[in-house]
């Protein structure tokens, strides 16, 4: 199964190009310490508001502080908190749904809470965690967790549903096996397939989740650079300065339109049903 799914992978000309872009993209944010000419906080003030050149190939903000040096740096920050969130709410929505789908006592009670989140727009939910705990990355990453956890849950508890009933999971309980066994060696290697592609799509949202809270102030502070701020920064200067804004927000265009043509490839490659 894992063979034929590289397979269609690598004869998708889409997913080989997104795959090298992310590549590109991951390698030069993560060794950004390497790879930037500049510090993301290397102000030259007699360089404010200088366009792309040799020098400089994306320009300078108002401080003179290279473009695409903080691009790199942060894209790194980016980067951390979309894996990091992803992979929390992975681990927490991946239980829940399991639990969800297999259980019905605690489908009544995961279900609920789901839908009191779902009643709630992820981006404000997200806001007024980061708002109440404070801006630390360690809350932003938390607060965008959160936001990808209810459809994590939903996608697995469907999987777990309809998995349920096959037949090797009735024949493990007829066999006695415990409900923890059948979830964790019959269930759970069936439906990773479905994590990982909605992982990925999700790794999209929450770097987009990150940026929009960055934008309103409420993510990455200062003098730390993060895509969403260089953004909102660079709106006082659109008119004039188009660069200051233009190149964060293709960054940030190339990484979430790459990720989630990924995952739409990953998801033909790993479904058993397409053929």
């Amino acid at each position: 199964m894992q063979s034929k799914a590289l397979k269609k992978i690598i004869r998708n000309p889409t997913a080989v190009i997104c795959i090298v872009i992310l590549a590109v993209l991951i390698v030069s944010c993560v060794f950004s310490d390497v790879l930037a000419p500049y510090g993301f906080d290397e102000q030259q003030l007699h360089n404010a508001r200088q366009g792309p050149s040799a020098e400089h190939i994306f320009g300078t903000d108002e401080y003179g502080r290279d473009i695409f040096s903080r691009i790199l740096y942060g894209g790194k920050t980016s980067i951390v908190i979309g894996f990091a969130a992803v992979l929390l709410s992975v681990a927490v929505g991946g239980t829940l749904g399991m639990l969800a789908g297999y259980y019905k006592k605690a489908e009544m009670i995961i279900m609920r809470l789901v839908d009191i989140q779902v009643a709630i727009p992820g981006i404000l939910f997200a806001i007024v965690i980061v708002a109440t705990l404070g801006d630390s990355l360690f809350n932003v990453v938390i607060s965008v967790a959160i936001f990808s956890i209810p459809t994590m849950i939903r996608v697995v508890r469907s999987e777990v549903l309809s998995m349920k009933q096959s037949e090797f999971v009735l024949a493990a309980r007829t066999y006695g096996l415990p409900s923890w066994r059948i979830l964790l060696v019959h269930i759970l290697p069936n439906i990773v397939h479905t994590m990982i592609v909605l992982a990925t799509m999700r790794f999209a949202s929450s770097v987009l989740t990150s940026a929009t809270l960055s934008f309103l102030g409420l993510g990455v502070k200062p003098p730390m650079a993060d895509w969403g701020s260089m953004i909102s920064n660079g709106r006082m200067f659109i008119r004039t300065d188009w660069w200051v804004i233009v190149f964060p927000g293709l960054a940030l265009l190339i990484l979430t339109l790459a990720v989630n043509l990924l995952g739409d490839a990953l998801r033909d490659a790993l479904d058993p049903k397409v053929q």
